[in-house]
């Protein structure tokens, strides 16, 4: 490595640790934030496959963040290429069951709205199960293809990762393009005005969904970028980790704010929550039902 492309990967790896560092606090405030809502909305209320995900995927990335500091900042001895090997591997492999536990959650909403019908939930498990093994294919085909290291002593993991592999992202770009589609459709459809209750579940969902595709279309276009210019450079680990907070702690706090906000304008605790969906799934399943319309499931919806 020449002087002037180690002063650069020394420069690169500077802004990687800079983002990481920020990325870390920036999850740790956030919790701080959001502990005692947490506590009352999610702890307390029953037990659902969403609040399950929910808890991994919470805890799951806070737990991640000591590996990735030692990936980028060097606070470990990483001369050896098999602990760098390792920490990419543990990273790599965490992002994508946090990114895959957010996925799994939109994807039980579309469900819920769809109806559950056996053909959605062929078409949703297959979308999501095509998603999820490309995202191990390709992470299989980036370690094989690189063992990133500590090139010339620049004191971090960070290096160069394969061609293509930025393809991970357009793949989850489709994924929640579909799924935000699929749900504005179907609570489009059952935007009932009769019933204020349910209109007013179904505008928070509205709302919490077009917020979740922002902030992942720009997760996704960022790291598209950053891992096809800088490639062959430390710097496209620069948007991977910021990235990563802001998709998490945007999906964390839209759960919490769902709860938070339906049971201040209803008056009602936690586990009664779930009660009063039902309740509202058989008054709506009433009008459906008059209408000659297919009935909505919320049951699951709000946790």
């Amino acid at each position: 490595m020449s002087l002037s492309t180690q002063a650069q990967a020394i420069s690169d790896v500077r802004i990687v640790r800079t983002t990481n560092f920020a990325s870390c606090a920036l999850l740790i405030w956030d919790f701080f934030l959001t502990v005692e809502d947490e506590i009352t909305y999610i702890w307390s209320s029953p037990h659902t496959a969403v609040k399950i995900l929910y808890l991994c995927n919470r805890y799951g990335s806070l737990l991640l963040q000591p590996v990735s500091l030692a990936q980028t900042t060097g606070i470990i001895d990483i001369n050896q290429s098999s602990v760098c090997l390792a920490l990419t591997l543990i990273k790599s492999i965490g992002n994508l069951l946090t990114y895959a536990t957010v996925h799994m959650v939109v994807l039980l909403r579309a469900w819920v709205l769809c109806g559950r019908g056996r053909k959605m939930t062929i078409v949703l498990f297959v979308a999501f199960m095509v998603y999820f093994c490309s995202c191990i294919g390709l992470t299989i085909y980036a370690l094989g293809a690189h063992h990133d290291k500590n090139q010339d002593n620049i004191g971090s993991c960070a290096g160069t990762i394969p061609n293509y592999t930025w393809l991970l992202w357009l793949i989850s770009f489709i994924l929640d393009v579909g799924l935000f589609s699929l749900t504005i459709a179907m609570l489009r459809q059952q935007n009932v005005p009769q019933l204020s209750q349910i209109s007013y579940l179904i505008r928070e969902l509205f709302r919490g969904s077009i917020i979740f595709l922002g902030v992942n279309t720009l997760r996704d276009v960022l790291n598209i970028i950053a891992w096809s210019l800088y490639a062959k450079r430390p710097l496209n680990f620069m948007t991977t980790s910021l990235c990563f907070a802001l998709v998490n702690i945007t999906g964390q706090r839209l759960a919490i704010d769902l709860r938070r906000t339906y049971v201040h304008k209803k008056e009602l605790t936690p586990s009664e929550l779930s009660k009063e969906v039902h309740r509202q799934i058989a008054a709506l399943s009433f009008m459906d039902s008059m209408a000659g319309e297919p009935a909505l499931a919320l049951d699951s919806a709000p946790a």
